[in-house]
């Protein structure tokens, strides 16, 4: 689910869409006995700590991104991620997915990704997030967060070999804080 102010309208707006709504259809979905997956579409930089592969320029533009660009949307989409990713590590066997992407062009589908461990900076087609949730939603027992930018190797491909290779991009993150971040919420 995104539920997409994309920091447009004021940090009232992208805070009650992007953080209070999204943290309340998370809450709503984990507390129904017949919803078992949960996708949210959130940023390629939302994180607070480097992530292992990136180059120092990935980071270095994530954390502009973050910290000059848009921090009210930053910290909306961190929130909305660190609670589902509590949240849903906490419901045994609850599908959580955090779908990360780069910027979102308009441009025609491609079916060409990079999935995984990506660079901070790149763009991916609508299409292929699209794609890429579907076929994440597809299958039982995916839990994590993906990064998504477009990329040279075929959607299916990718999305088969980091599910196989069991990768989560929240590697480098600290599901600690984020519990303690969340409990307020």
């Amino acid at each position: 689910m995104d539920t997409g102010a994309g920091g447009k309208g004021g940090p009232s707006r992208t805070n009650a869409i992007d953080r209070d709504a999204c943290i309340h259809f998370i809450r709503a979905s984990l507390s129904s006995p017949t919803i078992t997956k949960f996708l949210l579409v959130s940023a390629l930089s939302s994180r607070r700590n480097r992530a292992p592969w990136w180059d120092d320029e990935s980071w270095a533009m994530a954390r502009k991104f973050n910290e000059e660009t848009a921090p009210t949307y930053y910290k909306a989409k961190l929130a909305a991620d660190e609670a589902l990713t509590v949240l849903g590590e906490q419901k045994k066997g609850f599908g959580y997915i955090v779908l990360r992407p780069g910027g979102l062009t308009d441009d025609k589908e491609v079916g060409k990704i990079s999935f995984g461990k990506t660079n901070a900076r790149g763009t991916v087609t609508r299409g292929d997030v699209a794609e890429v949730a579907v076929r994440l939603l597809e299958k039982e027992g995916v839990r994590g967060w993906f990064d998504l930018l477009g990329g040279e190797e075929e959607t299916g491909a990718a999305v088969e070999r980091v599910l196989k290779e069991g990768f989560n991009s929240m590697e480098g993150e600290d599901l600690e804080v984020m519990k303690n971040d969340v409990a307020p919420l």
